[in-house]
Protein backbone atom coordinates (compact mmCIF):
# COMPACT_ATOMS: atom_id res chain seq x y z
CA UNK A 1 0.00 0.00 0.00
CA UNK A 2 1.02 3.60 -1.03
CA UNK A 3 1.08 6.00 1.81
CA UNK A 4 1.06 9.72 -0.04
CA UNK A 5 0.92 13.09 1.90
CA UNK A 6 -1.30 15.11 0.04
CA UNK A 7 -2.16 18.64 -0.35
CA UNK A 8 -4.06 21.44 -2.20
CA UNK A 9 -3.28 24.71 -3.01
CA UNK A 10 -5.44 27.66 -3.59
CA UNK A 11 -4.31 30.29 -6.22
CA UNK A 12 -5.96 33.10 -4.24
CA UNK A 13 -7.58 34.90 -8.01
CA UNK A 14 -10.74 36.67 -7.14
CA UNK A 15 -11.99 37.22 -10.65
CA UNK A 16 -15.00 39.64 -10.68
CA UNK A 17 -17.48 38.20 -13.69
CA UNK A 18 -20.19 40.93 -13.57
CA UNK A 19 -19.42 42.95 -16.73
CA UNK A 20 -19.58 46.55 -16.35
CA UNK A 21 -17.25 45.96 -13.51
CA UNK A 22 -15.34 49.18 -13.32
CA UNK A 23 -18.08 51.20 -13.54
CA UNK A 24 -20.08 49.24 -10.29
CA UNK A 25 -16.46 49.33 -8.34
CA UNK A 26 -16.47 53.43 -8.70
CA UNK A 27 -19.62 53.95 -6.07
CA UNK A 28 -17.55 52.35 -3.40
CA UNK A 29 -14.45 53.44 -2.07
CA UNK A 30 -11.70 51.76 -3.23
CA UNK A 31 -10.45 51.17 0.35
CA UNK A 32 -13.79 49.34 1.04
CA UNK A 33 -13.59 47.04 -2.24
CA UNK A 34 -9.76 46.19 -1.02
CA UNK A 35 -11.07 45.28 2.72
CA UNK A 36 -13.90 43.25 1.33
CA UNK A 37 -12.22 41.56 -1.43
CA UNK A 38 -9.13 40.68 1.01
CA UNK A 39 -11.50 39.54 3.46
CA UNK A 40 -13.29 37.13 1.35
CA UNK A 41 -9.64 35.84 0.34
CA UNK A 42 -8.33 35.38 3.99
CA UNK A 43 -11.87 33.40 4.83
CA UNK A 44 -11.39 31.00 2.12
CA UNK A 45 -7.65 30.92 2.99
CA UNK A 46 -8.50 29.75 6.72
CA UNK A 47 -10.38 26.55 5.16
CA UNK A 48 -8.95 23.06 5.61
CA UNK A 49 -7.72 21.98 1.80
CA UNK A 50 -9.20 18.86 0.86
CA UNK A 51 -6.49 16.13 -0.69
CA UNK A 52 -6.70 14.77 -3.53
CA UNK A 53 -3.66 12.37 -5.72
CA UNK A 54 -4.44 13.87 -9.07
CA UNK A 55 -3.40 17.63 -10.52
CA UNK A 56 -6.49 19.05 -11.38
CA UNK A 57 -8.55 22.47 -10.49
CA UNK A 58 -11.67 23.94 -10.38
CA UNK A 59 -13.32 27.07 -10.66
CA UNK A 60 -16.33 27.32 -8.41
CA UNK A 61 -18.11 30.71 -9.05
CA UNK A 62 -20.43 32.16 -6.36
CA UNK A 63 -22.46 35.33 -5.49
CA UNK A 64 -22.44 37.03 -2.23
CA UNK A 65 -25.84 38.65 -0.57
CA UNK A 66 -26.26 41.59 1.03
CA UNK A 67 -25.31 40.15 4.65
CA UNK A 68 -22.55 38.16 3.13
CA UNK A 69 -24.06 35.07 2.55
CA UNK A 70 -24.09 32.86 -0.38
CA UNK A 71 -26.61 33.15 -2.70
CA UNK A 72 -25.67 31.07 -5.42
CA UNK A 73 -22.82 28.51 -6.22
CA UNK A 74 -21.67 26.66 -9.11
CA UNK A 75 -19.00 24.87 -10.89
CA UNK A 76 -17.90 27.08 -13.28
CA UNK A 77 -15.10 24.54 -14.88
CA UNK A 78 -14.75 21.58 -13.48
CA UNK A 79 -11.69 19.66 -12.75
CA UNK A 80 -12.23 16.50 -14.60
CA UNK A 81 -13.22 14.70 -10.81
CA UNK A 82 -16.21 14.90 -9.60
CA UNK A 83 -14.80 14.34 -5.74
CA UNK A 84 -12.82 17.46 -6.34
CA UNK A 85 -15.01 19.83 -7.92
CA UNK A 86 -17.51 18.83 -4.91
CA UNK A 87 -14.64 19.50 -2.05
CA UNK A 88 -14.19 22.73 -3.85
CA UNK A 89 -17.80 24.03 -3.83
CA UNK A 90 -17.35 22.57 -0.01
CA UNK A 91 -14.83 24.97 0.57
CA UNK A 92 -16.45 28.10 -0.48
CA UNK A 93 -19.46 27.10 1.17
CA UNK A 94 -17.79 26.44 4.65
CA UNK A 95 -15.90 29.61 4.69
CA UNK A 96 -18.85 31.55 4.38
CA UNK A 97 -20.65 33.95 5.62
CA UNK A 98 -18.49 36.57 3.90
CA UNK A 99 -18.51 40.68 5.55
CA UNK A 100 -21.11 41.62 3.57
CA UNK A 101 -20.02 43.90 0.62
CA UNK A 102 -20.03 47.68 0.67
CA UNK A 103 -22.08 49.46 -1.78
CA UNK A 104 -21.20 48.98 -5.62
CA UNK A 105 -19.62 46.10 -4.45
CA UNK A 106 -19.29 43.32 -7.29
CA UNK A 107 -20.66 40.36 -5.44
CA UNK A 108 -19.97 37.72 -8.48
CA UNK A 109 -17.14 36.18 -7.72
CA UNK A 110 -15.08 33.18 -8.81
CA UNK A 111 -12.31 31.37 -7.18
CA UNK A 112 -9.44 28.52 -8.61
CA UNK A 113 -8.81 25.62 -6.61
CA UNK A 114 -6.29 23.66 -7.52
CA UNK A 115 -5.28 20.30 -5.98
CA UNK A 116 -1.45 19.14 -6.43
CA UNK A 117 0.47 16.02 -6.40
CA UNK A 118 2.26 15.51 -3.15
CA UNK A 119 5.98 14.96 -2.79
CA UNK A 120 7.34 12.58 -1.16
CA UNK A 121 9.63 13.01 1.51
CA UNK A 122 12.17 10.70 3.16
CA UNK A 123 9.60 8.54 5.40
CA UNK A 124 7.49 7.82 2.31
CA UNK A 125 10.26 6.20 0.49
CA UNK A 126 10.86 4.06 2.66
CA UNK A 127 7.33 2.67 2.63
CA UNK A 128 7.35 2.56 -1.06
CA UNK A 129 10.33 0.18 -0.84
CA UNK A 130 8.50 -2.21 1.24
Amino acid sequence: MHFRSLCCALIFMLSLLQPGTAQAQSEAPADDLNAFYQSVMAALASEPRPSFSIEAEALIAFTVSDDGSIESINVARSSGSNPLDVAALELVQNAAPFAPPPEGANRNLSITIKSTRPVLGFGNLDRLRQ
